[in-house]
């Protein structure tokens, strides 16, 4: 992809793995529309990114991401899909990797968010505890990403809590923390862990 600088200097920037991924998913299921929206899927797709959550402006849970199914248009119609920001399913199921069993997130075949901590959980995501831990935390978290912004002045400062000033962790480990349930000893979630936190698509 090849943008210009405010000097209009021509600068070559590079796609991640991650994104080429999904560009070119998208681009192939975009070439299959026909008329008039043909172009505007077409021009969707080649400027897509990621999405992500800015949690330090709106700190409760994207609506999109309690959702269990999206609806669609597809190149033949409406179409409902399983929504692949609610939850991620693992491919290999039960676990047979020591890392992964003898933990209560092992019963699960897909990412839970703030589920009752026990072997027999309903399994059952508790969108409003999760987001009313979170909501309450939101002033906090915009107070340390701000302190980090204005009293950080070096890289490895910002990136790692083991520098005595503010840094990203900090709030970023909240968010994690508070997704899976937080302060509350009865809930889990796999935000929590590190072992399993990746999996989750919200991250």
């Amino acid at each position: 992809m090849l943008t210009l600088s405010p000097m209009n200097t021509p600068i070559t920037t590079l796609l991640t793995p991650h994104q080429q991924t999904l560009q070119g998913h998208a681009e192939r299921i975009a070439a299959q529309y026909t008329g008039s929206p043909a172009a505007t899927y077409k021009a969707a797709a080649e400027t897509l990114r990621f999405p992500f959550w800015d949690w330090a402006v709106s700190s409760v849970l994207p609506p999109i991401t309690m959702e269990p199914t999206v609806q669609i248009t597809s190149p033949t119609g409406p179409l409902t899909l399983r929504n692949p920001l609610y939850s991620y399913e693992f491919q290999n199921f039960p676990f047979t990797d020591p890392d992964f069993q003898g933990h209560e997130l092992s019963q699960f075949n897909e990412t839970k968010r703030c589920v009752d901590n026990k072997e027999d959980s309903d399994g059952v995501n508790h969108f409003d505890i999760c987001n009313e831990i979170l909501g309450a935390q939101g002033q906090r978290l915009r107070e340390q990403v701000y302190a980090t912004f204005t009293r950080s002045s070096r890289f490895a400062d910002m990136a790692s809590t083991q520098s005595t000033g503010p840094s990203f962790e900090s709030p970023h480990n909240t968010v994690h923390d508070y997704i899976a349930g937080g302060p509350i000893p009865s809930k889990t979630g796999h935000m929590g862990p590190v072992t399993w936190s990746g999996f989750d698509p919200i991250l």
